[in-house]
């Protein structure tokens, strides 16, 4: 499995080096979640995100043909998305870099992935898997985690997203919480034991 990943990956790299729309839609459609979480997670404001990551996958696209790997790929969508992040934080909107990143260096692209990256790709590539879980469950109960997780939403939030009292909405979020709760152990021991992050959220936020 790990060596058929590694040629899907090799055969993408190819085709968006190519200049293949499909291939690089194909990934902007995989990926912009992951990116547009860990970019709302630093500036907290849903369009601003959106915005920020669609900017960025479109640098990302004019540059394709000076990435060597996915990885380098990866690494230029969350540098970029955190210092856009940061500039807006710092600066307003504009988006305007304050530094360049030269995506044809990897050793300047790999000097540029801090904590802030390490810590919001773990925790994505978590949310990612959790996600295919949440897909399954009821309709109601999937609404709820959504918000709650990935848009983190407070119980009062959900209540009136869906119309719904606060005590509903927290029976379908426990409902929803027990019926996740072996994926997410497993996913704890198996996946994460040695990073205290994932740790962390699965026993702050998912445990009942």
């Amino acid at each position: 499995m790990p060596d058929q990943n590694k040629h899907a990956e090799e055969y993408s790299l190819l085709l968006i080096r190519a200049g293949s729309e499909a291939a690089f839609n194909e990934y902007y459609e995989s990926n912009f979640q992951a990116f547009f979480i860990f970019t709302f997670r630093l500036v907290n404001e849903e369009e601003i995100a959106k915005d920020i990551v669609s900017e960025t996958f479109a640098t990302c696209w004019a540059l394709k043909t000076r990435f060597m790997t996915m990885a380098d790929i990866n690494a230029y969508m969350y540098v970029t998305c955190r210092n856009k992040a940061y500039n807006f934080l710092k600066y307003g909107s504009g988006f305007k870099n304050k530094k360049e990143i030269a995506v044809d260096d990897p050793v300047q692209l790999s000097e540029e992935i801090d904590d802030c990256i390490i810590n919001g790709i773990i925790r994505n590539e978590f949310l990612r898997q959790l996600n295919d879980e949440v897909e399954k469950l009821p309709e109601q109960r999937k609404l709820v985690i959504k918000l709650f997780f990935f848009k983190e939403y407070s119980l009062d939030e959900i209540a009136k997203e869906l119309n719904i009292t606060y005590q509903h909405a927290k029976v379908v979020k426990s409902q929803a919480l027990a019926q996740l709760r072996t994926f997410l152990k497993l996913i704890a021991i198996l996946s994460f034991t040695s990073n205290q992050l994932i740790l962390n959220l699965v026993n702050d936020n998912f445990i009942l």
